[in-house]
């Protein structure tokens, strides 16, 4: 059996957020599809079973899990208890990955309760975790993932993302340079055009994206050393997890989750809003249609890293 490679400890608590349970697929297991067609019955869900590319899956309505209520809680978990939910469901917020070294396990960067317990929550336990998909690199690719999740290691420095982009952009990380990358991250923004992206390819994160906005006259947003803390550790998981679309994913992602801090600082001032945004941001940064419009060619990612 493949080694399993945690992230750090595993620390999370949920909070409700409903998040998890909208805008992508669950897979049903073993004996999963039945138990759900009865606990529909008794819940009178109609139809929560239906083909997925890869077997069955529950069949979200309008982008949501069909026993999700009003209040953001699973019918299921309230009513059966949480030993009964899906697999999946259960496991959640761990994700994993199969790579060339080993299985690797982290938490979810775009769970909404991160922000709350990513530094004192409860451990998890990551025994009996679900059979993961294989998502291979290079040896140089690999190499430079490493390089990046020691370089995203968590700080409460009040200069830790300043130093990040730096690195990032080969350049020192001086007034000037973080001005002129606070520029390309909000033109870079501005094109992805979120009010128009958001209720096409993302509703569900409308909720927590809908109100960013990027200033006619950016800056290098003023964050609080926890709230940049919070960028790079959720910034090392993406990379840790290889949550991108598109090579090269690892200097991509900590670009993209960086332009998503900015721009969360420039809307968001509160920390309380800050953190569930930020969340949401990595998940809208695992979609194709994001990840096309933010590095529309090979060049982009070095476009806006070092403006050249």
């Amino acid at each position: 059996m493949a080694p399993v490679h945690a992230l750090g400890a595993l620390r999370h608590a949920c909070h409700g957020c409903g998040a998890c349970c909208t805008g992508h697929a669950v897979r049903l297991i073993r004996d999963e599809p039945a138990r759900i067609a009865q606990y529909a019955a008794r819940l009178g869900v109609s139809n929560p079973v239906k083909a997925g590319p890869r077997g069955p899956v529950l069949a979200f309505v309008d982008q949501r899990c069909p026993f999700l209520d009003a209040n953001r809680r699973c019918r299921i978990h309230g009513t059966f208890g949480a030993q009964l939910k899906p697999a999946v469901c259960q496991q959640y917020p761990l994700r994993s990955i199969v790579t060339e070294s080993g299985q690797r396990v982290a938490v979810d960067p775009g769970c909404g309760s991160n922000w709350m317990v990513w530094q004192d929550g409860p451990e998890l336990d990551a025994s009996g975790l679900l059979p993961a998909p294989d998502r291979t690199h290079s040896h140089q690719e690999a190499q430079v993932e490493r390089s990046l999740v020691g370089l995203l290691a968590p700080s409460l420095d009040p200069d830790a993302l300043a130093r990040v982009v730096g690195a990032l952009s080969g350049r020192p990380p001086t007034e000037a340079s973080l001005h002129a990358f606070s520029e390309r991250a909000a033109a870079a923004v501005r094109e992805l055009a979120l009010p128009t992206l958001l209720p096409k390819h993302a509703p569900t994160l409308m909720p927590w994206l809908s109100s960013l906005e990027v200033p006619d006259a950016p800056t290098w947003p003023e964050l609080t050393p926890e709230q940049q803390g919070f960028t790079l550790e959720m910034a090392r998981r993406s990379v840790f997890l290889r949550s991108g679309t598109i090579r090269p994913m690892g200097v991509g992602l900590a670009l993209g989750t960086v332009v998503g801090a900015l721009v969360c600082g420039w809307s968001h001032s509160e920390p309380d809003a800050f953190g569930p945004a930020l969340s949401a941001w990595t998940r809208l940064l695992r979609l194709p249609p994001v990840w096309m419009a933010l590095y529309p060619d090979p060049m982009a990612v070095r476009r806006l890293a070092t403006g050249a």
